[in-house]
């Protein structure tokens, strides 16, 4: 099992323009280490240039990759997820987005996402449960 993936989520969506499906495949490739790899003009979805490492994280990156539910649904995931602190989840084991801090995001357009859960003001991310 590869350890935690960590990635700056600022970073990825200002260098994607928050297009869904080259944001998670960026992430694919860095967390694949790709983006050390030569370039192949045949392949559609080049690696970002720039390093994405940051302070939000996926546990299981893994599930989180080989998930099959739809691509708008795996972005807002993981646009949910890197707004959560690396040093809190290490420290204090919080491993959910807890709301009071984030009163911008739409939990209309987040209720709907079969990969998280809100319960008690906090969004649980159901693929590192």
């Amino acid at each position: 099992m590869k350890p935690v993936l960590r990635f700056n989520i600022l970073v990825l969506e200002a260098k994607t323009n928050k297009d869904p499906v080259w944001m998670v495949e960026a992430l694919r490739l860095w967390w694949d280490k790709s983006y050390l790899l030569p370039k192949n003009s045949r392949v559609k979805t080049k690696p970002l240039k720039v390093s994405l490492f940051g302070s939000g994280y996926l546990v299981n990156p893994e599930a989180f990759f080989k998930s099959t539910v739809d691509i708008l649904f795996k972005a807002q995931y993981l646009s949910l997820a890197g707004r959560r602190d690396f040093g809190e989840f290490k420290l204090l084991g919080i491993d959910y987005l807890d709301l009071t801090y984030f009163s911008d995001i739409n939990i209309e357009a987040v209720k709907y996402n079969p990969l998280l859960k809100i319960e008690n003001n906090k969004i649980h991310f159901k693929l590192e449960e």
